[in-house]
């Protein structure tokens, strides 16, 4: 069947172009079967309502945005009409298959310092194990003090006797055998470590990507087009983008708007082929009317091919931490580029 093999080609090759595998047998069925309702909707010019879009849309940025792409390719290849609503029921069947299936392991690495006395080391090992599972990776068990675990560096160290050593990793002391506070403790070692290696990769992200050179205060424009033309012409004159970006950032914007909540708008093109990747930055006295939203932020996302896998994090994460008006209201505050990238690096620490 035609339909299905389009189908089957346009979930490769999105998710190829964002790294998620969307080849999965169990899901192509199910979507298939939301495909052929679609364009049935579609041929009837009856399109679903779906009160779910804007809530969709602010909360998983990403998943949205992908479910932007296939509409997309589906309305090319299709020869059908895909609305916001109807995009936002594509994501809602994303969001569903994304969160079932197991997402590749960020297991905390950790060492587990417990001298070899009445085989306690055994019993606390295996509760541990079993408590925490995929959360954490057991590099050694040490029950020798002086032998030189050290080398492997741990990003965690669980510990039944306090250690005066300096050490890199985070360091929690337990019982020997653990009590409800050990094993909060714990959780909240991983989730410090966690947080602390995407805040590092963050911040070498805002530093590398983020430009100087394409940092905006003071400009004013009445229309978000205006807003869009100028900021990817310096994009294009400094040689960043080809001579279509412009284009292909208002085709994006025109399936539905990057304005994701109110306060930022991150416009950006479908296809991520930059010549060089950047996001550019504009901060607004005067809000912008953007599509019914009021935007005082604007971060334009070129992308190269050879940096797609960041693509994906790196956009999240800005949505997400300029989700909160707060944050928007600190950030838009911003006198220059340094002020406003420290402020973006410790936001995103917070989270």
């Amino acid at each position: 069947n035609q339909t299905v093999d389009i189908v089957k080609e346009v979930l490769a090759d999105i998710g190829q172009m964002y790294f998620i595998h969307l080849s999965d047998e169990a899901f192509t069925t199910k979507f298939m079967i939301h495909v052929r309702n679609l364009i049935s909707r579609s041929n009837l010019s009856k399109l679903s309502k779906n009160p779910l879009r804007e809530d969709m849309k602010r909360t998983y940025p990403l998943i949205y945005d992908v479910a932007v792409s296939i509409a997309s390719e589906l309305e090319k290849r299709l020869l059908i009409q895909v609305n916001e609503d109807e995009i936002a029921y594509i994501a809602l069947h994303l969001g569903a298959y994304l969160e079932s299936v197991t997402k590749e392991s960020d297991a905390v690495s950790c060492v587990i310092l417990c001298p070899r006395y009445y085989d306690i080391h055994q019993g606390l090992v295996k509760k541990i194990k079993e408590t925490y599972r995929e959360q954490i990776n057991i590099q050694k068990i040490v029950t020798d003090m002086s032998s030189n675990w050290q080398i492997m560096k741990p990003e965690l160290i669980i510990s039944i006797s306090p250690f005066s050593e300096e050490v890199s990793a985070h360091f929690v002391l337990v019982h020997p055998f653990l009590t409800d506070k050990d094993y909060k403790n714990i959780s909240d070692a991983i989730s410090k470590v966690k947080q602390n290696r995407k805040q590092i990769k963050m911040t070498g992200y805002i530093k590398e990507f983020f430009r100087p050179e394409f940092f905006y205060r003071g400009l004013s424009f009445k229309h978000k087009n205006k807003a869009i033309y100028y900021m990817t012409e310096q994009l294009f004159k400094a040689g960043y983008v080809s001579s279509g970006f412009t284009e292909k950032v208002l085709a994006r914007e025109k399936l539905s708007s990057t304005a994701f909540s109110d306060g930022v708008a991150v416009p950006h093109a479908l296809k991520m082929n930059a010549i060089k990747t950047a996001v550019s930055v504009a901060i607004f006295d005067e809000p912008i009317d953007w599509d019914g939203k009021v935007v005082y932020i604007v971060a334009i996302f070129a992308v190269n091919k050879e940096n797609r896998p960041i693509f994906s994090p790196m956009f999240e994460n800005f949505i997400r931490v300029l989700s909160e008006g707060d944050n928007v209201r600190s950030l838009s505050e911003s006198e220059n580029y340094e002020d406003f990238t420290s402020n973006l690096i410790q936001l995103m620490g917070s989270e």
